[in-house]
């Protein structure tokens, strides 16, 4: 919902240049990958939080904690969303957005601007 009226995204679906969602699917993709999250010895599904982690759709916290016992934010799904269709926004200028709850120097600030960009938020 946005604004309170439903809204109905269709992500890309050309995974032959974006492998992501192929590797999240493959079992054995996070073999021998050594994960800098601290925390995720105590979560049931370690492996999937490997794969994630390795494929580079989620990231640790700046104390490299998984932290699964929160809830995600909005902006944190969409970076998750984006990341898994190999949608790049590490690089989006963000010196003109006139955001009043986060700083343009942020990732934050540079999901949110190619999300306008790409009209999957508004």
């Amino acid at each position: 919902m946005v604004n309170g009226v439903e809204r109905t995204y269709i992500m890309k679906d050309d995974y032959e240049t974006c492998p992501i969602i192929e590797n999240l699917k493959d079992e054995n993709y996070d073999n021998n990958h050594y994960s800098y999250l601290l925390d995720i010895n105590n979560y049931d599904n370690i492996d999937f939080i490997k794969r994630l982690e390795r494929a580079g759709v989620i990231d640790g916290d700046h104390e490299d904690m998984f932290d699964g016992s929160r809830e995600i934010t909005r902006v944190e799904f969409l970076k998750i969303m984006m990341r898994s269709h190999c949608i790049e926004y590490r690089l989006e200028d963000t010196s003109n957005l006139d955001f009043v709850d986060t700083d343009n120097t942020t990732w934050e600030a540079k999901v949110i601007k190619k999300a306008l960009d790409l009209q999957i938020v508004d």
